[in-house]
């Protein structure tokens, strides 16, 4: 904020003798809401009603912390990147305002710039269980006369054989290789666990949105000789 031709903190003027009348513990708030920027968060880990375990993707020598929020709980699921603000209450890290959900291809078009580099894969490019050939192929033609438990298993079915087959159909977010060659390369690697991230993104909001249990991917990770702990 440009004060008498000077740009002052706006948190300085708050604080200051002629800023507003605040308890200690407000002033305290305050106080510690600006020690800490802005930044991207990637989810690793939510408890519904409880918490959400964040990693900082901006400053990635900082560990995994653990934060205190209910609200949020109930729409972020793992693997989702945010951006937000935290800081310490009583001794509990908490966000302090707002969460900015972003597509993980945005957010990581947003990291690369920050590191002066260029994307170098296009996660919506992934070949979606859900999009429309998909959804053509996994619905039934005349569901309103299957049983909802019939559909949901047709379903299952047809997500096990394409997962099954996933890893040897070449995607244009790999360079037109497939998941087996990509990841014989460190490169590639890190593409074929964005994609499965995403993938697993997908997985998580099916149930509220199709009412089907979300599909386990583990063994996709197992089969390209790749852990969820590395990616963590």
């Amino acid at each position: 904020m440009e004060i008498n031709g000077k740009d002052r903190p706006a948190i300085d003027l708050i604080l200051g003798v002629k800023g507003p009348r605040l308890s200690a513990a407000g002033r305290e708030w305050l106080t510690e809401i600006t020690r800490r920027s802005m930044s991207l968060y990637e989810v690793r880990e939510v408890k519904k009603g409880k918490g959400l375990l964040l990693q900082d993707l901006v400053y990635t020598e900082e560990k995994p912390v653990w934060v205190h929020e209910k609200s949020a709980t109930e729409f972020l699921v793992q693997w989702d990147v945010f951006g937000a603000r935290l800081a310490s209450n009583e001794g509990k890290m908490v966000l302090t305002g707002a969460v900015y959900p972003m597509e993980r291809p945005q957010a990581l078009a947003c990291l690369e710039e920050i590191a002066g580099a260029a994307v170098a894969y296009k996660i919506r490019e992934v070949v979606d269980p859900r999009s429309q050939k998909a959804d053509k192929s996994a619905k039934p033609a005349s569901s309103s006369d299957i049983p909802a438990d019939v559909q949901h298993q047709l379903i299952h079915d047809y997500l096990r054989k394409h997962y099954e087959s996933w890893p040897m159909i070449p995607l244009p977010a790999l360079g037109g290789k497939t998941s087996l060659q990509a990841v014989k390369s460190k490169k590639g690697r890190e593409g074929v666990v964005e994609l499965l991230k995403s993938i697993e993104q997908l997985e998580q909001r099916r149930p509220a949105e199709t009412g089907c249990e979300p599909f386990d991917i583990g063994f996709l990770w197992e089969r390209l000789g790749l852990k969820r702990e590395t990616a963590l």
